[in-house]
């Protein structure tokens, strides 16, 4: 687009006939002036630089075989303004305009923005029309101007939404300003001019007025620098609302005469309201402490009072007035001056309230015991106040302490005799009980041990009623099994006798048929090992075979959502044991793994021989437990089943069979990390 654009200058070329040293002369001033200015020059043709001065370099960071038929003039230009710069020199080369001053963001060679502010012209460099332009850099000023705006903003948006009026009297002009909220703070709209002074001098409450004038004149005579005064000034819906007014003089003349003041207004009604509703408090907390029948009184930190309420006027026999100011050491002797006095000190020290008790005399002479509490009054910011004290009369109350311990030390005596008389009854008691307490011991552990024997049998027999019924089911169903079998080989015979050419057909039914009968006979086999005896007598077992009939009797719970993986140790083994026992102790681990698992999951099962031990180890991917749990789980009839799910004996028959066996059981565990189970039989050589 702005291919041949920018094209050495026009003042370059040497004239015809002009002396050449003067020329050169001239030309090395020329260079000199520019290589030396402060302000960054170049010359654009051709849509590249073809000369920069050193402050252009210094500007924009590039050294000038960097720049000089190298880069772009586009490429120092912030993408936002090269629209901008490209229309502007578009109106130079077209001849619009001779010149053109303008500001634009520029960007040096290390991608650093800035302002520039260039000036640019149309002249003839080496025969062609080129751009000469004149940089200068007015970040600094742009970021003032910024900032004067900024200030601006916060100035105008100040007046606009403060609540305190601001006038400006040009007194030598007899002009007026105010901001708006001047006027509008009481309803009006806002008015300029002398006659406005006069307005608002007239809404001033006529009470006030006359204070107004006092305090203005005060100011235009000299005789103040400022002024400041509070009144009450009416407002447009008809009411007065307090007002405070502070005017300063900023201008006068040669003659010391006011020329221009200014100040501010703002509105106090609510401050008046407050200052009113304060001393409204002050007389009711006065009158409130003239009612207490207790001493009440306020001392600074150096022991002079403040104030005090009637009741310490009546008993000092001294009107508020004639106390303040004064110490304990005008009213009570100097050694009770001085406790009083260590007693302040200490609740000071402390910054916390202080309790005693001590014997005062007053002004009629009489004694009274007063029970008094000091506490340090602070301020806001820490400063301490002084000391309140609050005094109680006790005297009475003493009195009555006094006849009540008596009282009470007489019933202590009474009841310490009787105690011992007590006391020898029960040594008596305490020797015929004891026989008893033994016998009732001896009888409790009797008892306990029949509940834990008629526990154990009660679920032994309904382990071997569970065996005996799973034995006898294991029966019936192996009869109609056998009666299937035998139908379908014999429909095998006779479609390979009479119809050979439809076996072909019929034949994925019969193996389909063939197929149930085998899972059928694996779990009735599985239930018959589950059903043996646990009188049997001990045998070599095959544990690998007692694991893969408890996964087939649970086949149904485990296919829809559990993934069993095995890995079995081919070491040579034997085991002995009880195979029933065994059968049952696995199939409930297994079957706690089920129901671990929520929706889906794993159960791994290894095993391995280590250290003369047949290890097995059962690990699920379910829910977990926490170490609280695991230590209660071989606990009967624990269980973390709702009620009607579970009875809590099926991991306490575990660890009684894996005893039994010599065997060992752990478990561990971690909240939505699994569990795995580990047991430990002993291997026989």
């Amino acid at each position: 687009m702005f291919k041949n654009l920018f094209p050495p200058l026009k003042f370059f070329q040497p004239k015809k006939k002009r002396n050449s040293n003067t020329f050169q002369e001239k030309e090395t001033i020329y260079h000199s002036m520019i290589e030396h200015s402060v302000l960054g020059m170049c010359i654009i043709q051709d849509n590249h630089f073809r000369h920069v001065n050193n402050k252009w370099c210094e500007i924009f960071g590039y050294s000038y075989e960097e720049a000089v038929n190298k880069i772009r003039p586009f490429e120092t230009i912030h993408d936002d303004y090269k629209e901008t710069v490209r229309k502007n020199i578009e109106k130079l080369l077209s001849g619009h305009t001779n010149s053109l001053d303008f500001e634009f963001i520029a960007v040096r060679k290390n991608n650093e923005t800035f302002w520039i502010r260039i000036y640019a012209k149309v002249i003839m460099y080496q025969t062609k029309p080129s751009v000469y332009g004149i940089y200068t850099d007015i970040t600094k000023q742009k970021e003032k101007e910024s900032a004067m705006l900024i200030n601006e903003a916060r100035l105008h948006v100040t007046l606009e939404t403060t609540q305190i009026g601001i006038w400006d009297w040009n007194i030598e002009k007899d002009t007026w300003y105010a901001s708006p909220i001047y006027y509008t703070m009481l309803g009006y709209e806002p008015i300029t001019g002398n006659s406005d002074r006069k307005v608002w001098l007239n809404r001033i409450h006529p009470d006030e007025r006359d204070l107004v004038r006092k305090k203005i004149n005060l100011m235009r005579t000299r005789k103040e620098e400022h002024y400041s005064y509070e009144a009450r000034i009416l407002h447009a819906d008809g009411s007065y609302r307090w007002h405070q007014v502070i005017g300063h003089i900023i201008d006068k003349g040669k003659q010391g005469e006011i020329k221009r003041m200014v100040g501010i207004r703002k509105d106090i009604t609510a401050f008046k309201k407050a200052e009113e509703e304060l001393r409204k408090s002050k007389r009711r907390l006065r009158t409130l402490l003239d009612t207490v029948p207790d001493l009440i009184w306020l001392k600074d930190p150096e022991g002079f009072y403040l104030q005090c309420n009637q009741r310490f006027e009546q008993l000092n026999g001294v009107p508020e007035k004639q106390i303040i100011g004064k110490t304990d050491y005008d009213f009570v002797s100097k050694e009770q001056a001085d406790f009083f006095r260590q007693k302040d000190k200490e609740a000071t020290q402390s910054g916390k309230s202080l309790m005693y008790e001590t014997e005062v005399t007053f002004a009629n002479g009489h004694n009274e015991i007063l029970e008094t509490i000091k506490t340090p009054t602070f301020e806001n910011d820490g400063t301490l106040i002084g000391v309140l004290g609050i005094g109680r009369i006790i005297t009475e109350k003493k009195k009555n302490e006094q006849e009540l311990k008596k009282y009470r030390e007489n019933l202590e005596r009474l009841v310490k005799e009787r105690t011992e008389e007590l006391e020898a009854t029960i040594k008596e008691l305490y020797t015929t009980n004891k026989e008893l307490i033994i016998q009732k011991e001896e009888l409790l552990s009797t008892v306990n041990k029949l509940n834990s024997t008629r526990k154990q049998l009660i679920q032994s027999e309904k382990m071997a009623s569970l065996g005996i019924l799973s034995s006898g089911i294991a029966h019936e169903i192996n009869n109609p099994l056998n009666f299937i079998h035998g139908g379908s080989i014999a429909i095998e015979q006779y479609f390979n006798r009479k119809l050979k050419g439809e076996h072909t057909e019929v034949a994925p039914f019969l193996e389909a048929i063939n197929e149930g009968i085998k899972r059928a006979s694996q779990i009735v086999s599985s239930l018959g090992h589950y059903s043996r005896s646990e009188d049997l007598p001990v045998i070599e077992c095959d544990i690998h075979t007692i694991i893969d009939n408890c996964l087939i009797m649970l086949q149904n719970r485990l296919k829809s959502k559990v993934i069993i993986t095995k890995h079995y140790t081919p070491k040579k083994h034997v085991l002995l044991g009880n195979e029933g026992k065994l059968h049952q102790a696995i199939l409930n681990v297994i079957v706690n793994a089920e129901q671990a698992i929520k929706d889906n999951g794993t159960i791994e099962i290894k095993t391995d021989i280590i250290d003369n031990q047949f290890t097995i180890t059962i690990q699920d991917s379910g829910k977990g437990m926490e170490q609280e749990t695991i230590n209660k789980i071989f606990d009967p009839f624990f269980t973390t089943k709702i009620s009607g799910e579970g009875t809590g004996l099926g991991l306490y028959i575990t660890y009684d069979i894996i005893q039994e066996h010599q065997g060992k059981i752990m478990y561990e565990s971690e909240i939505n990390k699994g569990t795995k189970v580990i047991i430990q039989l002993p291997v026989n050589k």
